[in-house]
């Protein structure tokens, strides 16, 4: 991945994507990721952004359930360690669902 619009915000981004599925007919459904990677910004003397390694982790899944119920969830947690250390940061979604089918 590339930007190169302004110069403060030019970088190259690398990463890997590992991921597994697991399925059982369509009661059980559930996907996994991992991505490692890293920003490098290509300003030397950049105040306003920070060189940095990613590890994405991701996860979503349904199980059926009984009288046409499901569950769902999908979780993300992305964090970023940054080349200065007042800029490491994570966010963090969690979403929880429960279905009825009529």
């Amino acid at each position: 991945m590339l930007c190169a619009d302004f110069e403060e915000e030019r970088y190259w981004e690398a990463s890997c994507v590992l991921g597994t599925d697991i399925m059982r007919n369509d009661k059980l459904w559930i996907s996994f990721s991992y991505e490692p990677g890293y920003r490098n910004y290509t300003l030397d003397a950049n105040d306003l952004y920070s060189d940095f390694r990613l590890n994405r982790l991701s996860a979503m899944g349904s199980v059926s359930l009984p009288a046409d119920a499901a569950l769902n969830l999908f979780l993300t947690h992305e964090p970023e360690r940054h080349s200065r250390r007042e800029d490491d940061f994570s966010v963090t979604l969690v979403s929880l669902d429960l279905t009825k089918r009529f």
